[in-house]
């Protein structure tokens, strides 16, 4: 299931860019020609019948692998950049993220694309102004940075666009 917006960028940058912030629930943000699109990805979720030829428990990162690979041969991406999972009270908590990092990184390496990983601490106060900043927050400053997604994106969505202004801002200064 995918939710999209497009609009025109106001970066200045003749960069190709991908920011994913990975979850249950991913946001993902591109940057080709000009042109950003903004979307929020819900992959396929196993329910727990594991005696169910539909209900894998890894149909979630074949999903993300199937997305990945489509999207890398669409287009030559210069970077890409993801929130890198943080710290979780158990083991089964970050197995998803932890799976869906692993997923981008072999389908970035496969399609010869740098990878540039963001915490989420650094990410919310390059976006904010604190490091501990709340999800309302993020969209909030994702609306300023791009107006056009004003009243259109969740939170998802808000940390990739996010995700997207502070990694180009990390790459221009380094080249």
């Amino acid at each position: 299931m995918i939710s999209e917006i497009q609009f025109a960028s106001n970066l200045d940058t003749n960069l190709n860019c991908a920011a994913f912030d990975l979850g249950t629930t991913t946001g993902v943000s591109t940057l080709v020609a000009g042109n950003i699109s903004c979307a929020r990805i819900q992959f396929k979720n196993a329910t727990g019948r594991k005696t169910m030829p539909d209900d894998h428990p890894g149909y979630r990162f074949s999903g993300l692998l199937g997305y990945l690979t489509a999207l890398f041969d669409q287009n030559k991406y210069d970077f890409v950049f993801y929130e890198e999972p943080g710290s979780f009270r158990n083991v089964m908590t970050s197995r998803v993220p932890f799976g869906m990092r692993a997923i981008l990184l072999a389908a970035a390496a496969s399609a010869d694309i740098p990878v540039k990983g963001v915490y989420v601490q650094t990410l919310k106060k390059s976006a904010t102004g604190a490091a501990r900043a709340e999800k309302f927050d993020m969209i909030l400053a994702a609306e300023q940075k791009y107006p056009a997604a004003a009243g259109q994106i969740n939170h998802d969505q808000a940390d990739s666009l996010c995700l997207l202004d502070y990694g180009l801002s990390q790459v221009e200064i380094n080249d």
